[in-house]
């Protein structure tokens, strides 16, 4: 699931008074890019470099 723009995103009309979202979209390097299209499917990257967090979207929602 991938979210083309924050106003994606939305709140019950019960929490929008008294929660806030924001989406984060990461900004892979070329780098990272292109070390994740040279993956075969049987390739896996190492577990430190944690490189699905790389490419995935955040969606933080606050209360108050």
């Amino acid at each position: 699931m991938s979210y083309a723009k924050e106003s994606d995103v939305t709140l019950p009309t019960t929490l929008q008074k008294s929660c806030k979202l924001a989406v984060h979209t990461p900004k892979p390097s070329e780098e990272t890019l292109n070390f994740a299209v040279s993956l075969d499917k049987e390739d896996a990257p190492p577990e430190d470099m944690e490189l699905g967090k790389q490419f995935a979207q955040q969606v933080t929602l606050q209360c108050q």
